[in-house]
This record gives C-alpha cells, structure tokens and sequence, in this order.
C-alpha cells in the first residue's frame, strides 16, 4: 500500500517486416509511478538483429536495476 508495484508487458519495434514488433516485459516489479517513464524508454527501442526469448533488450533500465527482456522467439533465426 505504501509503494505499489507493477510489471509492465508490451512490445518494442523490429526493423524485421516479417515481424515488425517483437513481444517485451520488465524482469521484476517496477513502483508505479515509474510506469510511464519505462514505457517511454520501451518506445524508443528499435531491434534491429537476432534476439531470442529472455535476452535483455534494455538493461537497467532508468536504473531502477529492472531489465526489459524478450518473451518471444520470433526474431531468434533472423
């Protein structure tokens, strides 16, 4: 009740046509005012080679010591 956390799921964009946006979350909660914030950085990311499921995409992310990570294999043979 006194400092609320949350996790976040989304997805970060490809440079891959066949997959253009690629499945994320953050690896531990994050305090809920924070949300916003890490969405920022989340939007700003653009994978551009291979990545497989649970390789960190952003690390330590507004040092709150939380990583963005894959939860997909989509781009993993590309």
């Amino acid at each position: 009740m006194t400092q609320p956390m949350r996790t976040i799921c989304s997805t970060v964009k490809t440079t891959n046509s066949d997959a253009p946006v690629l499945p994320c979350r953050v690896s531990a909660d994050i305090p809920k005012d924070k949300i916003f914030d890490v969405m920022k950085e989340i939007n700003k990311v653009v994978v551009d080679k291979p990545i497989k499921r649970g390789d960190v995409i952003i690390e330590n992310v507004l040092g709150l010591g939380v990583d963005v990570i894959s939860t997909s294999d989509l781009l993993a043979q590309i």
